[in-house]
């Protein structure tokens, strides 16, 4: 990418998912071009790219809003429900913070969860029957 610049960057490859966590699909240097990077990966939060971006002065966006509002879209779709959006951006931060991550920091992390749907009322879904 070299050359290249534009105001974002999308990184749309499993490169850095744990556990092989010290991967990054760009060279650090490239990320200058960029003002924001988000990586679809979200496992670990801050993924080597994530880190890179963060010290070349660029904005991380971490993974975590793709795939909360992919299930929450998903369970939409399926069930004609509103999801809680914000629950479960919850429930998944507290899952990979408990250990379901590496153990990899970052400082200003932001995600692409900024639509919280609180219509959901507060039950479980339904469960699908068994067969």
């Amino acid at each position: 990418l070299d050359g290249f610049r534009a105001d974002g960057l999308i990184q749309t490859t499993p490169v850095g998912m744990a556990p092989e966590i010290d991967r990054s699909p760009l060279k650090k240097g490239s990320l200058v071009n960029f003002h924001y990077v988000m990586d679809s990966v979200y496992n670990p939060l801050a993924t080597k790219l994530l880190q890179d971006a963060e010290e070349m002065g660029c904005m991380p966006i971490s993974g975590v809003g793709l795939f909360v509002h992919q299930g929450a879209e998903q369970i939409r779709i399926w069930s004609g429900m509103e999801p809680p959006v914000a629950r479960m951006r919850q429930m998944v931060l507290t899952a990979l913070q408990e250990g379901v991550s590496g153990k990899m920091k970052i400082n200003n992390l932001s995600d692409t969860s900024g639509s919280e749907s609180t219509s959901f009322p507060d039950r479980s879904l339904p469960r699908p029957e068994s067969s």
